[in-house]
């Protein structure tokens, strides 16, 4: 568990499933949660604090909010979990919801530290080059961009794509703590983008990350 050399790495990365392969979309049929935190903020939040896993984040309060166990992705990994905050007023597409936040959390077999940062971001940089070769309508918009918001740090990257037929963008975040990565996705139809920039900074921003990889998977497997 304590490894860190860069072979461990490289095996490391190969776990980081990108969740961009493919486009969030969110039915009216799932799970459905309800621990969220009531009080609002003065700017029509909502905090939602995760029983399970510790995390939490603020969201608008006409949102709503689902949940799934160990989603599947086309990396083949699976997520310890999955949770999306969908505008159900927002755009949609053959019946499922564009508008989406969306956060996705794997236990990493290793601990990192931002100061590995410059080990790991050409592996990540390499994931997205072959994201964008694989992915067909995929375009990037920019390129890939460090970031850090309280105790989790890491990257972002922009694209544009279709969802159904519908043009839309999203940003994808691959931020890490500890022995933990959160896969965040903000995501919307290019014609409401800007729109919710303000929202999806928010979002992104209020993230706190909760329990630690062994913490997590132990929780998980207890419920």
């Amino acid at each position: 568990m304590n490894t860190r050399t860069a072979p461990r790495f490289a095996l490391l990365l190969v776990a980081i499933a990108l969740l961009v392969a493919l486009p969030a979309m969110l039915t009216g049929c799932g799970n459905t949660t309800t621990a969220t935190t009531a009080a609002k903020t003065s700017g029509g939040f909502k905090t939602y604090s995760d029983p399970v896993y510790g995390f939490s984040f603020v969201y608008p309060s006409g949102w709503q909010i689902k949940s799934s166990d160990n989603a599947q992705v086309t990396s083949g990994a699976a997520a310890l979990y999955t949770l999306g905050a969908y505008n159900p007023r927002g755009a949609s597409a053959q019946g499922s919801y564009i508008d989406v936040m969306e956060v996705q959390l794997y236990a990493l077999d290793a601990s990192v530290t931002e100061s590995m940062r410059d080990q790991i971001k050409p592996k990540v940089q390499d994931l997205f080059s072959n994201l964008e070769k694989q992915s067909g309508d995929w375009k990037a918009i920019g390129q890939l961009t460090d970031v850090a918001y309280g105790d989790l740090w890491g990257w972002k990257m922009t694209y544009s794509f279709t969802v159904k037929g519908t043009p839309s963008y999203t940003t994808f975040y691959a931020l890490f703590h500890d022995t933990m990565e959160y896969q965040l996705l903000v995501q919307a139809s290019s014609a409401t983008w800007d729109g919710y920039k303000s929202i999806f900074d928010t979002f992104v921003s209020s993230l706190r990350a909760g329990a630690s990889s062994s913490a997590a998977t132990t929780a998980s497997t207890s419920k």
